[in-house]
């Protein structure tokens, strides 16, 4: 089942006991002013936005996977691991040069190793562009379902994306037959994120659930 609330994530999430979601995955803002229509993004309300959204993640979710950028890293509390995301192009510019990936947040145990898959490579390689859409900053859906399918093995779990932007999550789990809990607080982006699921869903999962991260 897949839940989207219009709703702040904040309030939405004291409804769920310890350890309630197998994930949490979410990409939330990255403090480069980048233009939402209901947030200002900036590096000191990211650090504020940071300090009280991840106790609550980490409560009630025993596995997390955090798109952060860069040059947020050392905002988020230390993690259990870093995985590299390696999307090939240089069209975004660094500090020191382009920049051609992108670090992954890991907390939690790796699901690989416990149920005994083997072990794959910390680095997962996806240059697909993101869906047009009415977001500022999307995620493609190819290497959405390339991190799910990473930080939960292909086993069924419920997962809660706090920050559900333009819905690239929801599609995800779908895809995959995982429960969702979404949260997005703009009304605007959280109307477009229902439509593309619904959209989606007539088109039905057309997605191969046995691809493989590289």
């Amino acid at each position: 089942m897949i839940e989207l609330f219009n709703e702040d994530c904040m309030e939405g999430m004291k409804r769920y006991p310890d350890k309630y979601f197998d994930l949490c995955l979410t990409d939330p803002p990255y403090g480069l002013n980048i233009d939402y229509k209901s947030y200002i993004d900036t590096q000191e309300n990211l650090s504020y936005l940071i300090s009280k959204v991840m106790p609550e993640i980490m409560r009630i979710s025993k596995r997390v996977v955090i798109t952060c950028g860069v040059q947020n890293v050392f905002l988020y509390p230390p993690s259990d691991w870093i995985i590299c995301w390696y999307y090939g192009t240089t069209n975004t510019y660094g500090k020191i040069g382009f920049n051609s990936w992108q670090p992954v947040l890991f907390y939690g145990d790796d699901p690989y190793l416990k149920n005994r898959m083997g072990a794959v490579s910390d680095v997962i390689i996806d240059s697909k562009t993101p869906e047009s859409n009415d977001h500022p900053c999307p995620k493609s859906i190819s290497f959405w379902n390339k991190i799910l399918i990473r930080a939960t093995a292909k086993l069924p779990s419920r997962v809660i994306d706090p920050f559900l932007g333009s819905g690239t999550t929801a599609i995800a789990c779908y895809n995959l037959d995982f429960d969702l809990t979404g949260f997005e607080i703009d009304i605007d982006y959280y109307n477009g994120a229902c439509n593309r699921l619904e959209e989606h869903r007539k088109q039905g999962r057309l997605f191969d659930a046995t691809v493989m991260v590289r």
